[in-house]
């Protein structure tokens, strides 16, 4: 009995399927097939079923694919919020300054910056809130999502309120580089907190050369760092507020002398080289200047800032001398009662003065004594100087009188010569009580006089007549022709 090639393949493949010893029938298919047998149809419907699997998810995955990468921006009307399901638009808020707490819808969203993936599209109402700054209310409008990556980027910005003034008041409010005026000072504002800082100046036409223009900067609160302008921030109900003040300055020349003498604005020292130099004050009343320096009396000067152009301010100090006037010689004993003229100061002899450092030229005058034309030295540490005066001329009363009544004679004329002289000459005529004084005769010298009546002949007196100092007093008598 001959055995089928393909039957003993079988066996040898699948011993527990197919028992051995069974002989091969030609024609005969039912004896090879035992009640159990795995049929070769059934591994071909198997792996054509994986492969079919297999071949349908690739399919799906590059339609997938397909669909998300190259005909995202294409859908169909009817299928966009199905695409707006699938994928939800996508929002950036920020604020400035950060760290708001955010608020979309009723529903907390954490603090700015923050990014909210899934946003449906449409009008939402946002709420930021910092502590310091006013809540901001407002909405934010979701597109669509037109494009692979729809994101909404916003940004706010919260406002604060600024309260500018100005010393003095009614200067203007230039705001943002020239670009606004806000009118003049006081005035209030709510501005715009942002990164870059903001320009402003102010302006007045009594200080044109006045430069306050300065940058206020919300995060670094740059202002300019001097003392003209100061911002302040305050809390006004729990929301921040600041002032902004300004105060127009004006340079101020100054000069002092000596050139060595300690300077000071009130309460601060001036470092001014060589006694000179400008100061910078700024507008207000009753800034005092004052110097002092060894030898000199010290000075202050009272002064105020109210236009650009305040003038020089200058101090000159004064050395502190007493002034005598004396006889002949230096000392106590030959001190007389003069009177020294120095330009426009008039003083008595032993007064103590202030003068400043230099010559002035001087006239002393003192009874009996001539006229003194001097130069009076002013120096520090030299609180004492004398002038002394030569005598002068001696002061001679002459009365006239009638011979016999002994009325004074009034419009007489006197005349004086010396003893060894041959001519006497006039010294002048006798006022309404008969009287003639006169400096014109020398002391310690004999004088002989006569007299000429307004009626009557010309007499000589006889008598020599010495003059002596401080006065002397001579009675001359004469004859009155009767009308």
């Amino acid at each position: 009995m001959k055995t089928d090639p393909e039957y003993r393949e079988r066996v040898e493949d699948k011993p527990e399927s197919y028992p051995t010893g069974v002989e091969y029938r030609p024609g005969d298919q039912s004896e090879l097939r035992p009640p159990h047998e795995p049929t070769q149809v059934f591994d071909s419907v198997r792996i054509g079923t994986i492969r079919t699997i297999v071949i349908a998810g690739a399919t799906v995955v590059v339609l997938a694919a397909t669909l998300v990468l190259g005909l995202y921006s294409a859908w169909p009307p009817f299928l966009q919020p199905m695409r707006d399901w699938l994928w939800p638009p996508a929002a950036c808020i920020g604020s400035f300054p950060p760290g708001a707490d955010l608020i979309v819808d009723s529903i907390p969203r954490g603090r700015t910056p923050t990014r909210i993936a899934k946003l449906a599209p449409g009008e939402h109402v946002v709420w930021l809130a910092l502590p310091g700054f006013d809540t901001i209310r407002t909405s934010l409008f979701v597109p669509s999502k037109t494009s692979k990556d729809t994101t909404v980027v916003r940004d706010f910005s919260f406002e604060i309120p600024l309260d500018f003034r100005t010393i003095p008041e009614s200067a203007w409010v230039i705001w943002d580089s020239g670009n606004v005026e806000l009118g003049k000072a006081p005035r209030s504002v709510r501005a715009i907190v942002r990164k870059d800082p903001i320009p402003f100046c102010f302006r007045d036409s009594d200080f044109p050369l006045c430069d306050l223009a300065r940058t206020i900067g919300f995060t670094q609160r740059d202002t300019g760092g001097d003392a003209f302008v100061r911002v302040s921030e305050t809390l006004v109900s729990g929301r921040m507020h600041w002032q902004i003040q300004a105060t127009f300055y004006a340079d101020v020349p100054i000069s002092v002398e000596p050139r060595d003498a300690n300077i000071r604005l009130g309460d601060s020292v001036l470092g001014l080289s060589g006694g000179r130099g400008t100061v910078r004050l700024g507008y207000g009343r009753g800034y005092v200047l004052s110097a002092s320096s060894s030898g000199y009396t010290p000075r202050t000067r009272e002064f105020d800032v109210l236009t650009g152009s305040p003038g020089e301010q200058r101090l000159v100090l004064s050395c502190p001398i007493t002034v005598w006037t004396c006889a002949e010689r230096v000392g106590p004993e030959y001190r007389i009662a003069g009177r020294i003229r120095a330009g426009d100061l008039s003083v008595s002899s032993g007064q103590r003065v202030s003068l400043p450092k230099g010559s002035y030229p001087a006239v002393v005058t003192a009874p009996d004594f001539e006229t003194l034309h001097a130069t009076l030295i002013v120096q520090p540490n030299r609180p004492e100087t004398t002038l002394v005066l030569l005598p002068g001329n001696p002061l001679v009363e002459i009365a006239v009188r009638d011979r016999q009544t002994g009325e004074p004679v009034r419009n007489a004329y006197v005349g004086a010569g010396r003893e060894s002289a041959t001519e006497a000459p006039m010294l002048g005529s006798t006022d309404t009580s008969g009287l003639l004084t006169t400096r014109q005769l020398e002391a310690d010298v004999r004088y002989r006089f006569w007299v000429q009546p307004p009626r009557g002949r010309k007499e000589h007196d006889k008598t020599l007549y010495l003059v002596r100092r401080p006065t002397t007093k001579i009675a001359l008598w004469c004859d009155i022709q009767k009308p």
